[in-house]
């Protein structure tokens, strides 16, 4: 179905900018599911000019202070707050000394102008598919802290996305954080994507995280986008590495496993057979460049 894009937003009710936490998950519960959060707006204005979501009620929470924090610590590892910037995200000295992997990926997403305004919550609740950001924290296995009215619950990243643009949040919940656990020593990353230009989406894209141990992988993460209703971990792939030795072998195994894994679909950007492909030939490079990492490190 094409879309049809308006000039103008689509008209709703009331407009509120909330000075806490507190205050916005209460608008949440009071007007539930006519209700959105606007933070960058980039995803959410866009689906309103096509009319895709039509809200009743907008809940603002640019006005809530202290929301765009980065914090890292040696136990917790890194948090993200909700109003953190994707390009804030890509210029942090603690973001690229620490959790290289998701800077990389920060900086293939979009264009500058468009990094300044969305945030990595706001890109992670859209649940894309083709979310750039998503297989970077499945694979640095990142949770998200969600408050309701009265209430906090931590899910793992794994546990969040339902399928396309579908995640377990209730109308009542948002998004306040993103937590990514300190990274083992000796943990080599990469995150590689195809697509027909740099700012388009990409049509495939593959992020790795290897931990190795003489000569062995100790643990091994391996996430795919666009080619599945969600951002998935390729699972199989991962348990032919684990335990294993640095062999070519193993790891043209593995790709073929992660392309086995996938549940790519035709559309005008590539086709199925297509992005089977390219995960394969993806899967092996980001393996490679991972191991390259982890044994520079």
């Amino acid at each position: 179905m094409k879309l049809v894009y308006h000039q103008t937003l689509p008209i709703f009710e009331r407009y509120f900018q909330p000075k806490s936490l507190e205050e916005a998950t209460s608008l949440l519960a009071e007007h539930g599911c006519n209700a959105k959060i606007l933070a960058g707006g980039t995803d959410l204005l866009v689906l309103m000019r096509a009319r895709s979501v039509t809200p009743r009620y907008i809940i603002d929470i640019t006005k809530i202070p202290n929301l765009d924090y980065i914090r890292d610590d040696a136990h917790d590892g890194l948090v993200i707050g909700a109003l953190v910037r994707l390009r804030a995200a890509e210029s942090s000295e603690t973001v690229r000394s620490k959790y290289p992997l998701l800077t990389e990926a920060l900086g293939h997403m979009a264009t500058p102008p468009l990094r300044n305004m969305g945030t990595l919550v706001g890109n992670i609740c859209r649940a894309s598919p083709s979310g750039d950001t998503i297989p970077p924290l499945l694979c640095l296995n990142a949770s998200v802290k969600i408050m309701r009215s009265g209430n906090v619950r931590m899910v793992a990243l794994e546990k969040f996305f339902q399928g396309p643009g579908k995640t377990i949040l209730s109308h009542d919940e948002m998004v306040a954080e993103v937590h990514i656990p300190v990274l083992d020593r000796g943990t080599g990353t990469a995150f590689l994507r195809a697509g027909r230009s740099q700012v388009d989406l990409a049509k495939v894209s593959v992020a790795s995280a290897l931990t190795v141990r003489e000569g062995r992988y100790k643990q091994v993460r391996i996430a795919l986008g666009c080619v599945a209703p969600t951002p998935i971990r390729a699972i199989r792939a991962e348990e032919i590495l684990k335990g294993s030795l640095f062999q070519e072998k193993s790891i043209e195994d593995a790709a073929r496993a992660a392309a086995d894994e996938t549940a790519p679909i035709t559309d005008v950007r590539a086709s199925e057979q297509h992005r089977r492909e390219m995960i394969r030939v993806l899967t092996g490079r980001a393996l490679r460049l991972s191991i390259k990492r982890a044994t520079e490190i």
